[in-house]
């Protein structure tokens, strides 16, 4: 009975009845989501753009906005010592600078080769050289505590390569006196 139902029925209105309600129900949301944002923007432009807050919230906005553009610079200092001194000129040098750089490119996609079923020869050199770079940052690290002094510690950035190097050091410290294998 429901074979000779559809047999009789068209493909044609099916289609037909489709399109419009996906069609149209995507018209009349966009038509209707263009009219809102429409009448948002001029009233936006109208008033400013915070015109939804208070005039307390308004000044909050502009005390945090000078806040954060007034915010000192760290400027590394050169150690009175005059033995560390060779090791700020090293460490603020654009070369050495751009070197590491490079360094975290290349090493981040030497990191990211690997794969399910991959030689051994891959896996030893992949091994190889995350020892290599991992040298490279650790001394990259001795030479900017030495040059920069305490101050080392109030960059971020310089805390965050700090904890990965420490991290690095400890998972090849791990994989190679156990089985467990601490990263790629």
């Amino acid at each position: 009975m429901t074979a000779d139902l559809l047999g009789e029925l068209s493909v044609a209105p099916i289609i037909l009845f489709i399109a419009i309600v996906v069609f149209g129900n995507f018209f009349i949301m966009n038509l209707f989501i263009g009219v809102i944002l429409a009448k948002y923007n001029r009233e936006r432009e109208l008033t400013g753009k915070n015109y939804m807050l208070t005039d307390s919230q308004k000044k909050w906005v502009k005390n945090r906005l000078d806040i954060i553009y007034a915010s000192p610079k760290i400027k590394m200092q050169l150690p009175d010592n005059e033995w560390k001194q060779p090791f700020f000129y090293i460490a603020e040098n654009i070369f050495v600078q751009n070197f590491i750089f490079f360094c975290i490119l290349v090493n981040t996609v030497i990191l990211s080769l690997s794969w399910y079923g991959q030689p051994q020869s891959m896996i030893n050199l992949i091994d190889n050289l995350n020892i290599v770079f991992t040298v490279i940052f650790a001394v990259e690290f001795v030479i900017k505590v030495i040059g920069y002094g305490y101050r080392f510690f109030i960059d971020g950035w310089n805390i965050f390569d700090m904890v990965i190097v420490f991290v690095t050091i400890i998972g090849l410290i791990l994989s190679s006196v156990s089985s467990t294998s601490v990263g790629p």
